[in-house]
């Protein structure tokens, strides 16, 4: 029997841990990429013990999922475990990274050209590279669905 993942961009907060908590109750095994500080790992891992009380199997990779080479290493290490009895059902895409500055303003600095590919890069293009690249690793189920949330005011990638 083929196991079923989901692979969550984003997830050690905010919508994407909720996602991944739901997902596992409902029998799902969790890989989720987030980018979080030493100081915060203590936390976040307690979230993750929990998930993996309820029985599911958790991968988790504290990398830059915009970064191509942590990406296509990171997707190797999960064709690797998942082998040949595992397939990703489920891809989430929860990360956001983004400036709240406005974009005209006499008082306050306001967004740049830089900003907003910061913003692009982390929110549309990394969805992009990450479906192309695991499609193509062969890691996808049949019926894989891809969902994509955003939130105002993150600052984690």
């Amino acid at each position: 029997m083929t196991e079923k993942w989901v692979l969550i961009l984003g997830g050690s907060s905010g919508l994407g841990l909720a996602t991944a908590k739901k997902m596992a109750s409902h029998g799902y095994h969790i890989i989720i990429v987030h980018r979080d500080r030493k100081v915060d790992l203590e936390e976040i891992n307690i979230h993750f013990q929990e998930i993996t009380l309820s029985g599911v199997k958790l991968l988790n990779f504290n990398i830059d999922a915009t970064n191509p080479d942590k990406r296509r290493q990171t997707i190797d290490e999960i064709k690797t475990t998942l082998s040949t009895t595992g397939k990703i059902k489920v891809l989430v895409h929860s990360i956001a990274k983004g400036s709240l500055k406005p974009m005209v303003s006499n008082e306050e600095t306001t967004l740049n050209h830089q900003d907003i590919e910061i913003t692009l890069n982390a929110m549309a293009l990394s969805l992009y590279d990450w479906t192309k690249e695991v499609f193509e690793a062969s890691l996808f189920d049949e019926d894989t669905r891809i969902v994509a949330f955003t939130s105002e005011g993150s600052s984690k990638a």
